[in-house]
């Protein structure tokens, strides 16, 4: 029985891994786009923005236990991606 439990959390841990790394290759990508097209500075390090822009809101929820409405949300993206040298 604790075998079962045991990999279906391993299994539920995987999908969210799985889950977390999808989403965040398609902001890296969509980052990437940008700095293709020249509307970002050339060594702009794509991973490191997305953390940059998705750091606060985990910190906000999980340690602050105090969700950003929509509003916050779309500032603090508008601000990072301004100190990123990217226009909004």
């Amino acid at each position: 029985m604790l075998r079962v439990v045991d990999q279906q959390v391993d299994t539920s841990g995987e999908l969210h891994r799985r889950r977390v790394h999808d989403r965040r290759r398609v902001v890296i990508g969509h980052l990437e786009q940008v700095v293709a097209g020249g509307d970002a500075p050339a060594d702009l390090d794509a991973e490191h923005a997305v953390d940059l822009l998705v750091g606060p809101l985990y910190y906000h929820h999980l340690v602050l236990h105090r969700a950003l409405d929509a509003a916050e949300v779309e500032a603090h993206l508008d601000a990072t991606l301004r100190l990123l040298g990217i226009p909004g």
